[in-house]
């Protein structure tokens, strides 16, 4: 892989006034999507850096996920599900989804994923009709079976995956379980000895990434179920939720931390490039 030189490109400060909980391209690159705990969701042209639109929620909003070039769906903390669609003017629809902040959401086609903390759920999404929930993924009942006899261990969703014919799961304190999408039932579950933070699959579905709440990150081979490689990080505050995220086509990883800087290793070399520095009071959380 050749170097590779980063430039700061903006700094978009103007949109939210509480922290940023998730963002979002659409899938052309042209349209950023941020949304915070104000209950702001911002849409930003990439082009100019600029703001399109702003949208508020009564609620902070927890998570996005694009379904069309011109339709974003969001969860929100109180368990709503709303879709902001624009085409000319503005039409936002809705339901109650969840007794659980919806956290996470991924869609695959007409497929929707969403975690809200122990629930599990898929929605076929229809823009034009009422949407409804697949007899899929269970609430996570399953993943009890790995807790520590006596202990009472949270079940939390931290990440949804599609992959061809699976839907992959990653659990705080129950590891990896996927899920085979014509039977929704589990087909194999990872438990590594950490808890899992956040995650990110690889393009080609063969890798996870996973950030632990103190070591760094490590990525899985899903085939195998074994660590394919480790690097290590100081992330700032323990019990931090990190980001980490594939990128250059899978061939490296870019991962958050609470001290101001975002850190990209290249998978095979294990070579890490210079950190990118933000201000030292930001936190990369997204």
């Amino acid at each position: 892989m050749p170097e590779i030189e980063y430039a700061n490109t903006a700094l978009l400060s103007d949109g939210h006034s509480k922290g940023i909980t998730s963002i979002a391209f659409n899938a052309d690159g042209t349209l950023l999507a941020t949304s915070g705990l104000d209950g702001a969701v911002c849409v930003w042209d990439t082009k100019t850096w600029s703001i399109q639109d702003i949208y508020y929620a009564k609620t902070p909003v927890t998570s996005l996920a694009w379904f069309t070039e011109n339709a974003l769906v969001c969860g929100l903390q109180d368990g709503i599900l709303s879709m902001l669609v624009k085409d000319g003017a503005v039409s936002v629809t809705g339901f109650w989804a969840s007794v659980c902040p919806i956290e996470h959401l991924r869609f695959s086609d007409n497929l929707l994923a969403c975690g809200a903390q122990r629930e599990l759920t898929v929605w076929h999404w229809q823009a034009d009709r009422e949407s409804y929930m697949l007899p899929a993924a269970d609430d996570g009942d399953s993943t009890d079976d790995n807790s520590t006899e006596g202990e009472d261990v949270e079940v939390l969703v931290t990440g949804v995956f599609w992959a061809p014919s699976m839907l992959i799961v990653t659990y705080l304190n129950h590891g990896i379980r996927l899920v085979d999408t014509e039977t929704w039932t589990t087909v194999k579950t990872i438990q590594p000895r950490y808890s899992i933070a956040a995650a990110s699959l690889s393009p080609n579905g063969v890798y996870l990434a996973v950030s632990t709440l103190s070591s760094g990150f490590a990525i899985y081979d899903l085939e195998t179920s074994k660590v394919f490689r480790k690097f290590k990080s100081d992330v700032g505050e323990e019990q931090r939720a990190i980001p980490v995220l594939f990128v250059h086509g899978g061939h490296a990883i870019v991962g958050g931390s609470a001290v101001g800087r975002v850190n990209i290793w290249f998978i095979d070399s294990e070579r890490k490039l210079p950190s990118l520095r933000t201000p030292s009071t930001y936190k990369c959380s997204g």
